[in-house]
């Protein structure tokens, strides 16, 4: 269910809201997130590193917008970013309502610096 290459850009500081989309690949249909427990989102150095930033739902950071169309939102905060500069690895993994744990979203996010504080 993973989709590559959802990658994105921003700027280090940017409060900023990521939009997801989750689609079956095969058929392109969007998934039913009504039953989704927990939806994890985290930003780190790369893949094979320990998160910089982790967002949840559980932890009021995601919201699912849409449940029967599959979207969903992770709330960046300023400080979130701040300082970073450069790519990065970010993923979205969910957890249905059976405890089955779906990676949904993989690519990079290119963060670049502010020059105006």
């Amino acid at each position: 269910m993973a989709h590559n290459d959802q990658d994105f850009h921003l700027h280090a500081g940017d409060e900023s809201p990521l939009a997801f989309t989750v689609t079956d690949e095969a058929t392109g249909a969007a998934v039913d997130l009504s039953a989704v427990t927990e939806i994890t989102w985290a930003l780190a150095a790369d893949a094979e590193s320990a998160a910089l930033v982790t967002k949840t739902k559980t932890g009021g950071d995601i919201t699912v917008t849409d449940a029967v169309n599959g979207k969903f939102e992770v709330a960046l905060d300023s400080a979130d970013t701040d300082g970073l500069n450069g790519r990065y690895w970010h993923e979205a993994v969910i957890v249905d309502g059976a405890g089955k744990r779906f990676t949904v979203a993989t690519g990079e996010a290119r963060v670049y610096p502010t020059v105006v504080s």
